[in-house]
């Protein structure tokens, strides 16, 4: 992700921690998540992924959208593990 807008979503996801339940908020984890995904993907071919390793990687993007608290997850850590 472009540095000027990942500060620039992470500058709006603290300003949308104080309202927990916000709409804009939850898409707004999802999008960084998503990106986040699709950059670790980045240097593969998605055509020669098995199907079990598509479903890992579509369990790891569920698995960041449904974390308890958004707000402590850690975004540079979030990698797929394609072994």
């Amino acid at each position: 992700m472009d540095t000027e807008l990942q500060y620039s979503c992470f500058a709006s996801l603290a300003v949308l921690n104080l309202q927990q339940n916000s709409p804009c908020r939850q898409r707004l984890i999802e999008c960084i998540s998503l990106q986040q995904a699709f950059n670790s993907l980045k240097l593969q071919n998605i055509r020669s992924f098995s199907g079990q390793q598509l479903k890992r990687i579509t369990n790891k993007i569920q698995n960041t959208r449904s974390h308890k608290n958004p707000a402590e997850f850690n975004f540079n850590n979030f990698s797929i593990d394609f072994t």
